[in-house]
């Protein structure tokens, strides 16, 4: 402890500063020096260093006999220290200088140099404050990372709790409807704007209210628009709202527009094609700046919307014919999701008919139940309505079968399709999965027809589906027939 007063003494007498000391007092100072957490070093007004703390060498990890007494500016050059800067600019300033460097053992250190001034107002000695950063840099790094694990974490929850009420709520047997849920499902995790293509029928509609219930905005407004049903002079009104006076009939306090009504949540233009071309402008510029004006107003509205358009059209074809803007496709295409017809996924059409099964058996107090012997003129058919019209027949098989248990006449009544005559139901003679049933009681259906005629149309006639279903379960079941002989006979 001596030793260190006395090392302290010396650095006052160079600055002239002994004499304000006492040994007993010196003693002290440098004992509190030594204790403290930061790199604490003294420099004279050269500057050169005369005093440093036990942490000096431990953080810089410097000898004192390498620097006591040398020129900062000197040891600068030599590149024995690298975070002189701040007392170099004290010299030249007269005021605190501070600043974040790294040693050359790699630590990051900050540097606060303070000037000790005389009466005169000239610099007697500078006081450097030299704290190691490095493991708050580190304990800084591994929080963000931290916050940015969170975060995913916190999405992927989202998107598997999405994941799993969605699928236990939606039909999805087929690989095409899975890959549907599975982008629906990232969509719903996101903010951008959802293009939905598909036919009529094919549930547009319940794909984006699930895409909105999903996503962060769940809890604010979900408004559909059917943009085929606003008479062109109304659009923009009832799009973007109107102020007080804007024409005749317009109510006194003016009206919100629809797009202000789903502020904070999520707004579905369905049949996004038959927007007027007049109109796509002003929604094009919404959809790029964010804001836009009621009908005679002069105050611009912004409003934080999701846009999700759906349409049953070839936006492509409509691109061509002038009556659909590029750039408003651009802007609302960002994440395409094409939902295919329930002829392409008939994996679906089982599981989907049960679901509205349940469903109407429920409204109507009945029992209805599906025969095996059915299910094939369910697969069957083309389903040009998809899923609305299979929802419809349903409906009217439960309320006109009169038994319980339904059969394929039953559905083909529904459907509306006549047929001259009923096959004798096939046979089972060992236990195979009912996918493969499936197969083989339609590949037995198709040769039995085929031994009464080689006739497409007919064939459809007899089995009680379209021409196009014939042709495509011929193809499947590798069954060719030579149409041109049969005709030539």
């Amino acid at each position: 402890m001596q030793y260190r007063a006395g090392e302290l003494m010396w650095a006052l007498k160079d600055v002239g500063l002994s004499g304000k000391v006492s040994p007993e007092g010196a003693a002290f100072f440098a004992a509190l020096l030594d204790t403290q957490y930061d790199a604490i070093a003294l420099l004279d007004n050269k500057p050169r260093i005369i005093y440093i703390n036990k942490n000096y060498e431990n953080i810089l990890g410097l000898k004192k006999e390498e620097i006591i007494g040398k020129d900062l500016r000197e040891l600068m050059d030599a590149g024995i220290i690298r975070n002189g800067a701040p007392s170099i600019e004290v010299l030249k300033t007269k005021k605190h200088a501070s600043s974040l460097e790294n040693t050359k053992h790699g630590k990051s250190v900050l540097i606060t140099a303070s000037p000790l001034l005389d009466e005169n107002g000239e610099i007697l000695m500078i006081i450097d404050n030299i704290r190691d950063v490095t493991d708050i840099n580190r304990l800084k790094e591994e929080s963000l990372n931290y916050k940015r694990m969170s975060t995913q974490y916190e999405v992927e929850v989202q998107e598997l709790r999405a994941r799993t009420s969605f699928l236990d709520s939606l039909i999805a047997k087929s690989q095409a409807m899975s890959e549907v849920l599975e982008r629906a499902i990232r969509a719903a995790s996101v903010n951008a704007n959802v293009l939905l293509t598909g036919e009529s029928g094919t549930g547009k509609n319940v794909i984006a209210n699930y895409i909105h219930t999903a996503s962060s905005r769940k809890g604010s407004p979900f408004i559909q628009v059917n943009c085929s049903a606003i008479p062109e002079s109304l659009f923009e009104s009832e799009l973007f709202g109107y102020e007080e006076g804007a024409f005749t009939g317009a109510k006194r306090k003016g009206k919100p527009g629809l797009i202000e009504v789903a502020n904070g949540g999520t707004l579905l233009l369905d049949e996004v094609g038959e927007i007027p071309w007049n109109i796509q402008a002003k929604l094009l510029q919404f959809l790029q700046e964010g804001y836009f004006f009621r009908v005679g107003g002069t105050k611009e509205s912004t409003i934080d919307v999701r846009i999700i358009a759906a349409t049953n059209a070839d936006l492509s074809q409509k691109i061509m014919d002038k009556s659909f803007r590029k750039d408003l496709f651009y802007r609302l295409n960002v994440l395409p999701i094409y939902i295919p017809p329930l002829r392409e996924r008939y994996d679906d059409i089982v599981p989907l008919t049960l679901s509205f099964l349940e469903k109407y058996n429920s409204k109507y107090k009945t029992n209805k139940k599906l025969t095996s012997q059915a299910q094939p003129a369910l697969i069957n058919y083309d389903w040009p309505g998809n899923v609305r019209e299979l929802e419809n027949v349903v409906e009217r098989v439960v309320i006109l079968a009169e038994n319980d248990q339904i059969t394929e006449k039953d559905i083909y009544m529904a459907i509306g399709i006549k047929l001259p005559h009923f096959i004798d139901p096939l046979h089972v003679n060992k236990l195979m999965p009912f996918p493969e049933a499936y197969k083989e009681a339609e590949r037995q259906l198709l040769h039995m027809a085929l031994g009464q005629t080689q006739s497409l149309r007919k064939l459809a006639e007899i089995l009680g589906t379209t021409h196009p279903t014939v042709s495509r379960k011929l193809k499947e079941h590798n069954i060719h027939i030579n149409i041109r002989e049969k005709r030539k006979k």
